[in-house]
């Protein structure tokens, strides 16, 4: 995933993209009402801890060291499903964008619809179940996984480019050639975490499947220790996409029109709350992101703060989900 500025698209175009995600979830959560198992809800949960937790992370890309985050919402759809790898991702991207500034909140519409729309809604039913075929092996259930989510990306990657175009900007080339190879990287990546989600059903059947409590719990101490290696990314403190608009001398686009105005005045707001600067908010022309604490353990504090937010906030979601029992007549007349 590539956390997307704000000041990269235009107003309509996020405006669409937010009723787009709007549209999606709105589905998302009426189909998790009517076909999710109760007793799985707690890997809903855990589920949304362990992506916010991972969405922490900022890994550096071959060959110009620009960042980039992992989302994990191809590999969260191939253990519980589209809907709820979508509702999980959209939180996740959701507390990172208020919490973290980690992507614009204009743009965060586009943000969910490239790393969660099209990975679970478009690359798992279309890419992933036809190259796996109906009854696939271990081996060809990771490579169709790891197709679909190089695929994944890379379509985001390649929509995000005719956002920009759509939005007005018209220097594209310089920011392509410094874009494309922080694609790629961020595309190995998603490869290889939905080639490993994919492969642990097959590990896991000969011995039985574990239990639900044990899976989530799983889930929750590899959250936990993502956050610990959170506080030792390289580059933990840069914004890769911002990075490469700047070196391509890409100007904003539309930085004065009113939504941006009123992006970035919530951003300030926000950075207020936290008690954090906010570089985003301190013009709406900027190309910049998030500043993340200088401190190591500062930067893992907030991160496993994050993930607990997270996994408490999806509770509480999902108790709306479990269906509702009917009254038992008391027998009164």
């Amino acid at each position: 995933m590539i956390p997307v500025p704000d000041a990269l698209l235009g107003p309509l175009v996020c405006g669409l993209l937010w009723a787009l995600a709007a549209a999606a979830l709105t589905i998302s959560v009426r189909r998790l009402r009517a076909t999710f198992a109760p007793a799985r809800l707690p890997l809903l949960a855990a589920g949304c801890a362990l992506l916010t937790a991972l969405q922490s992370l900022a890994l550096p890309a071959w060959p110009d060291g620009l960042s980039f985050v992992p989302c994990g919402a191809l590999a969260l759809s191939l253990w519980l499903g589209p809907y709820a790898a979508f509702c999980a991702t959209a939180t996740a991207l959701t507390l990172h964008a208020c919490l973290w500034n980690t992507c614009g909140l204009l743009a965060l519409g586009a943000v969910i619809c490239h790393a969660a729309f099209l990975p679970c809604f478009v690359l798992h039913p279309f890419c992933f179940l036809t190259l796996a075929g109906p009854r696939p092996d271990a081996l060809r259930t990771a490579l169709a996984a790891c197709l679909s989510g190089i695929g994944a990306t890379l379509a985001g990657g390649a929509l995000l480019l005719l956002e920009m175009r759509a939005g007005g900007t018209a220097s594209l080339p310089p920011f392509a050639a410094r874009f494309v190879p922080l694609c790629l990287s961020a595309a190995l990546c998603e490869g290889v975490l939905a080639a490993l989600a994919a492969l642990l059903p097959h590990r896991t059947a000969a011995t039985g499947a574990p239990s639900v409590r044990t899976t989530a719990a799983g889930l929750l101490a590899t959250a936990v220790l993502l956050c610990a290696l959170s506080g030792l990314s390289p580059a933990g403190v840069r914004d890769g996409l911002g990075d490469a608009a700047r070196a391509a001398s890409l100007p904003p686009t539309a930085a004065v029109s009113e939504p941006h105005r009123a992006a970035a005045r919530i951003h300030v707001f926000l950075a207020t709350l936290r008690a954090a600067p906010s570089p985003a908010a301190s013009s709406p022309a900027a190309n910049d992101l998030r500043t993340l604490p200088a401190d190591r353990g500062a930067h893992a504090g907030r991160a496993l703060g994050m993930s607990a937010c997270a996994f408490l906030l999806m509770l509480a979601a999902t108790a709306a989900l479990r269906p509702r029992r009917p009254r038992e007549q008391d027998g009164r007349s």
